[in-house]
C-alpha cells in the first residue's frame, strides 16, 4: 500500500480527521470579517429630583418653625399647660414661684400688694376676690356693677348689677341629652390632622358649605380646610342643631364661607384677587362664617346690622345687631372653644358685647359647661384698635386655629387669667 492509499483508508474509518488531513497541505480557509460594532451611546445623566418644600409652618406668639416643621417655645417661654402655645418660662426665683409669668390666679398672685404688677393693665381680675380674702385692687379695670340699662352697651339691659340681653331671656331647658355628636378631636397628630382637605360633605348636620365669591360646584376653591378644623366645625354644628332645635331665630343649618383655596393660598390668590389680609386664610387655619340669624331667609353670611354712616358705607355695625341671633351663635363660638387648638374668634364690636354676654348666660343656664365659661376667647373692636376686627366683621364672625395638639387629660385645677375681648389680631403674633 502506497502513502496515498493509506491517507484515505484514514479517511474512510475517520471522515472528521480526514476532512483535516485533507486540508492540512492547504492554505487555512480566511475567516469571515467580524460584523461591525455599534457604538453604544451613553445614558443621558440623571437630574435629581428636588421635592416641593413643605408649606411653612403657622406657630403661635412666642414660637418658632424648625427645620423638621414642628413649633418650638422662643427661648425664655415654655409649653403652656393646655399646650396651645407658649408662655413665660416659670422661674422660682420670680413673684409667686413663676405662675405669674403663667397667669395663673392663686393666693400669691392675687396678693393685696399686687405682686404681678397687674392693676391698671386693662385686664378685670375680679376672679381673684375667689382666691384670698384681700386681694389686689383692681377697680379700674373691672366694670363698676351696673345700677340702670343706660350702663351696659346696645342691646344690652342690666339685670341685678349684670349687664344682659336686652328683652331675651335665656332659652328654657331641659338641656337635652346630645349623645350622637360627631368628636371634634383628630387623634392622627399634625402630619395627618394638618392635611388641608376639601370641606366636605356641602351639608351635614347644622351646616351648609354653600357656593360662595364665584365658586362653581366643580371648582369650589375657596372651600378648603386643615381636616382638625373641619372636625371641630362639624362638631359645633352639630351640637347647636341638637341642642337648640326649638330656640327663638332662624335656626337650620349654619352658613360656611372662605376658608383656603387647596393648596393652602388666601381664598382669590389663583385668580389674583386674594381677598384677605396677608397671614390670614392660609393653610386652612381660617373661616369665615355666618352669624346665626332671626327674620332673613337663611344663615348665609350677610350685614346683621345698620352699616351705613351719611349714605357711605361703614363696613362694620353702626347700629345694634337686630338680625342677630345672639343665643345660637354663642352656643356655637363656645362649642368651638372645646378644642385647645382655638386660638380665637373675632366679632363685630356691636355684637361682640351681646355675644360676650350670651356665653355668659349660657353656662348660668347649664347649657354650656366647658373652656369658654372661664376663658373666652372672642375678641372685637368697639373702636378701631387696629387689630383687624373692627371692619368687615358685621356679616360673619371669623374663627382661626393654631397647630394639632393632643386632647387635654383633664382641665387644669388653676384657672387662667382672663379678661374681656381677646387682645389676639385677626394675623397670628400680634396682641398681647
Amino acid at each position: 500500500m502506497n502513502h496515498m492509499s493509506v491517507r484515505y483508508a484514514l479517511c474512510f474509518g475517520m471522515l472528521m480527521l480526514c476532512h483535516c488531513a485533507q486540508n492540512s497541505d492547504d492554505t487555512p480557509p480566511t475567516p469571515p470579517p467580524n460584523p461591525p460594532v455599534t457604538p453604544q451611546t451613553p445614558d443621558p445623566p440623571v437630574t435629581p429630583v428636588t421635592p416641593d418644600p413643605p408649606p411653612p409652618v403657622s406657630c403661635p406668639e412666642h414660637s418658632h418653625a424648625t427645620t423638621d416643621q414642628q413649633c418650638a417655645c422662643d427661648d425664655g417661654y415654655v409649653v403652656n399647660a393646655e399646650k396651645t402655645g407658649c408662655i413665660i418660662a416659670p422661674s422660682a426665683d420670680g413673684p409667686c414661684a413663676g405662675t405669674c409669668g403663667q397667669l395663673l390666679y392663686n393666693a400669691c398672685t392675687c396678693g393685696k400688694d399686687d405682686p404681678c404688677k397687674w392693676a391698671n393693665d386693662g385686664y378685670c381680675d375680679n376672679a381673684c376676690a375667689q382666691q384670698t380674702a384681700e386681694p389686689f385692687a383692681d377697680g379700674t379695670d373691672c366694670p363698676v356693677p351696673c345700677t340702670a340699662n343706660a350702663d351696659c352697651g346696645p342691646g344690652l339691659a342690666c339685670n341685678a348689677g349684670t349687664c344682659i340681653i336686652d328683652g331675651a331671656v335665656v332659652p328654657a331647658g331641659p338641656v337635652p341629652q346630645c349623645t350622637d355628636i360627631p368628636d371634634w378631636y383628630c387623634p392622627d397628630g399634625e402630619t395627618q390632622c394638618g392635611t388641608i382637605v376639601p370641606f366636605e360633605p356641602d351639608h351635614g348636620t347644622g351646616y351648609w358649605d354653600y357656593l360662595i365669591n364665584g365658586e362653581t360646584q366643580e371648582n369650589q376653591y375657596r372651600s378648603f380646610i386643615r381636616r382638625d378644623t373641619m372636625l371641630l366645625i362639624k362638631y359645633a354644628a352639630a351640637k347647636v342643631a341638637c341642642l337648640a332645635p326649638n330656640w327663638p331665630g332662624n335656626g337650620g343649618e349654619l352658613g360656611l364661607g372662605d376658608m383656603s383655596e387647596g393648596n393652602g393660598a388666601i381664598p382669590g390668590a389663583s385668580i389674583n384677587q386674594p381677598g384677605h389680609p396677608e397671614g390670614t386664610h392660609v393653610n386652612g387655619h381660617d373661616m369665615d362664617i355666618g352669624y346665626y340669624q332671626v327674620g332673613t331667609p337663611n344663615n348665609q353670611l350677610r350685614p346683621i346690622c345698620p352699616h351705613a354712616e351719611n349714605g357711605q358705607e361703614a363696613y362694620h355695625c353702626v347700629g345694634a345687631p337686630d338680625k342677630l341671633d345672639p343665643w345660637r351663635t354663642a352656643l356655637f363660638i363656645a362649642h368651638m372653644h372645646d378644642s385647645p387648638q382655638l386660638r380665637v374668634i373675632g366679632v363685630d364690636g356691636k355684637a361682640g358685647v351681646i355675644i360676650t354676654a350670651a356665653v355668659k348666660q349660657l353656662c348660668d343656664a347649664g347649657w354650656y359647661q366647658g373652656p369658654a365659661c372661664q376663658n373666652l376667647k372672642l375678641a372685637y373692636e368697639v373702636t378701631d384698635q387696629g387689630r383687624g376686627w373692627f371692619l368687615f366683621h358685621h356679616h360673619h364672625f371669623h374663627i382661626s386655629l393654631g397647630n394639632w395638639v393632643a386632647r387635654p387629660a383633664a382641665p387644669a385645677i388653676l384657672s387662667p387669667r382672663t379678661s374681656g375681648p381677646s387682645m389676639e389680631c385677626i394675623v397670628p403674633g400680634c396682641g398681647k
